[in-house]
């Protein structure tokens, strides 16, 4: 029998926040996103800091998500709403967060 604990944007933050070596990875908007994909993907995901730190990154603006994952050429002159079309165009997830931060998944 396994138990199930069902988290929220707060529970999740709060992990994040009681762990020394995660601590400053997510702010409480991108947990409430992660929790909202996780949700909409399969209510049933095990919970690992690990790997959600593996599969998202939090990131200030698109211009910086965009300078992590394209070739510089493609950005250099890029307004934001360049690289968020630059993000659509290759099929990216991402999400602009309520604080002005985009969440990405990681390709």
């Amino acid at each position: 029998m396994a138990l199930i604990k069902k988290i929220n944007a707060m529970s999740l933050f709060e992990t994040f926040q009681n762990s020394t070596l995660r601590k400053d990875s997510f702010s409480y908007d991108a947990c409430e996103a992660i929790v909202e994909f996780y949700e909409e993907l399969d209510g049933d995901t095990e919970m690992d800091l690990v790997c959600i730190c593996g599969e998202f990154t939090e990131y200030a603006s698109a211009k910086e998500a965009a300078e992590d994952y394209f070739v510089e050429d493609e950005i250099k002159e890029a307004s934001e709403d360049d690289c968020i079309d630059l993000f659509n165009s290759k099929g990216v997830w991402f999400q602009r967060l309520k604080n002005g931060n985009f969440l990405l998944m990681n390709l």
